[in-house]
């Protein structure tokens, strides 16, 4: 006959295993690389393709949300820039995620950012994307069907969002097939340049935390 310290130990490990396996994917997620659910500013999870405002963490004289703007090549807003207004929310902003796109949003893990409406008639891919160019790296719309001046600039990589002081920061991972090496992550942050548009660049200084608020 089995013994009563023999039995509790096999029943301990027939649950543990019951569990792991049957754990969700979103639960193993977040237990695999420290994954925590996203949150807005006043309480509550992102669920995917939520109407978001993404907005400094600090609200202050660097500016309002997260907009468009007009790069030196292009007539359609295709820069990601911060309004300089403080008042501005920005534009509505939604996420999924690349694992599994009806997964509620989280963090360190690869996401999709993209715009849901344009400000005008243009027909970019509305997808954040990054541009080696400017002279620093800096976050873009489209794909390289859409601009046929930097189609080639376009460096392919995964954006993730990550806890930072008081709120959020995105960082940037290129893959192994761009000059950067793969897993050599960097922030997203401000540069303002000489027209005064406040550019999301990457960047190791000037980050921006920030904070997601419910557009509804």
């Amino acid at each position: 006959m089995m013994n009563t310290p023999t039995l509790f130990t096999s029943f301990f490990f027939l649950l543990f295993a019951f569990i792991t396996i049957n754990l969700p994917s979103s639960l193993s997620l977040s237990s695999s690389n420290n994954a925590e659910l996203v949150q807005y500013k006043d309480g509550g999870n992102i669920s995917p393709m939520d109407f978001v405002y993404i907005l400094p963490a600090k609200i202050g004289p660097k500016g309002g949300g997260i907009t468009l703007g007009n790069t030196k090549n292009s007539t359609c807003p295709a820069a990601v820039v911060l309004d300089n207004c403080a008042a501005m929310n920005g534009l509505v902003l939604g996420f999924t995620m690349q694992q599994d796109e009806n997964l509620n949003v989280s963090t360190n893990s690869p996401v999709y950012i993209e715009f849901l409406d344009l400000p005008v008639d243009c027909t970019f891919d509305l997808r954040w994307v990054v541009v080696d160019d400017f002279p620093h790296p800096w976050i873009g719309i489209g794909s390289s069907d859409d601009d046929d001046d930097h189609p080639s600039k376009i460096i392919d990589g995964d954006f993730i969002i990550q806890r930072y002081q008081r709120g959020y920061k995105i960082v940037f991972c290129p893959k192994s097939n761009n000059n950067a090496t793969a897993g050599a992550c960097k922030s997203i942050g401000i540069h303002k340049d000489k027209h005064g548009l406040r550019n999301l660049i990457l960047t190791d200084k000037d980050l921006f935390p920030f904070v997601f608020v419910n557009a509804h």
